[in-house]
């Protein structure tokens, strides 16, 4: 990562530490059991006397445009050498370890050569982009940049990534996102805006994007509320605190051994797992 980092770190006009940004992964679960099927990348910003976890939302305001990209292929390198934690974790079963995913924004997206830094950074941890699932974040594309990101995500997803759109239906534009990027994108992520949109409006989303055959997640499921509009929505996934908190890699490995039945097989004691929380259908 030294190498990719420093590249892209000589053009950065903000004064910030890249070793600040430690990785963290929530987990994504069936909603109705809880079992894990994948973690997503977020960043925790550690500075003396502060440690804040930040979605991605939130550093995309505080960190200018110009050094996303650093920042982006920084959580990149933490999701790969996640997975490949994940994989050497379940040995023998390293095919059924968890997806790890990671936000792109726009400016890293519209770069020439992202296909080959990510690419890059695959061969570096030595993982598979079956592995590691792409999210495009909800910031709005810039005049010119679309056709490049057009050629980036189907480079990507010809390079066997999944690719989804992050915090859909917190824009107005969301659909025509999707209508543009429609040949690669596999799913998407139901942001807690559309959580609080008309009952009617969220069941024909729903119906739209099952039509469509995209997978469905539900993003900052806490409440029981929440947890009956993801039912109701069919969602394939769902995130937020009534199943885990983020927590650090070696904590996430642990929930997901747990999860697949694993744990003892590997020295970790099932009964104690880290940051579970009860959800339907777990005991």
């Amino acid at each position: 990562m030294g190498s990719l980092i420093t590249r892209l770190f000589r053009g950065a006009l903000s004064p910030f530490n890249p070793d600040v940004y430690v990785p963290h992964f929530e987990a994504a679960c069936v909603p109705q059991t809880g079992e894990i099927r994948g973690f997503e990348t977020l960043a925790r910003k550690q500075l003396p006397g502060l440690s804040s976890l930040l979605h991605p939302g939130q550093f995309l305001n505080s960190i200018v445009s110009h050094d996303r990209p650093a920042f982006d292929f920084i959580m990149l390198h933490g999701a790969c050498d996640f997975r490949r934690k994940l994989e050497l974790a379940y040995g023998d079963n390293s095919n059924a370890a968890p997806f790890v995913s990671v936000n792109l924004t726009p400016e890293t997206l519209s770069m020439p050569e992202l296909p080959a830094l990510v690419a890059e950074a695959l061969e570096d941890n030595n993982v598979s982009p079956s592995g590691i699932k792409l999210e495009i974040v909800e910031a709005p594309f810039q005049e010119g940049q679309l056709e490049q990101i057009k050629t980036n995500v189907a480079a990507l997803h010809g390079a066997g990534h999944k690719i989804v759109l992050d915090d859909f239906m917190c824009d107005a534009s969301d659909f025509s996102r999707l209508e543009a990027l429609r040949p690669w994108i596999s799913g998407v992520k139901l942001s807690p805006a559309f959580q609080k949109m008309s009952a009617a409006f969220q069941a024909f989303v729903i119906d739209q994007l099952h039509e469509m055959g995209l997978e469905i997640t539900m993003e900052n499921v806490e409440e029981e509320h929440q947890y009956n509009l993801t039912i109701r929505a069919r969602s394939d996934l769902a995130q937020g605190y009534r199943y885990h908190k983020p927590v650090s890699a070696s904590e996430a490995i642990k929930l997901a051994l747990h999860s697949s039945g694993l744990g003892t097989r590997h020295g970790f004691d099932e009964r104690a797992p880290v940051g579970q929380t009860q959800v339907h259908g777990l005991a």
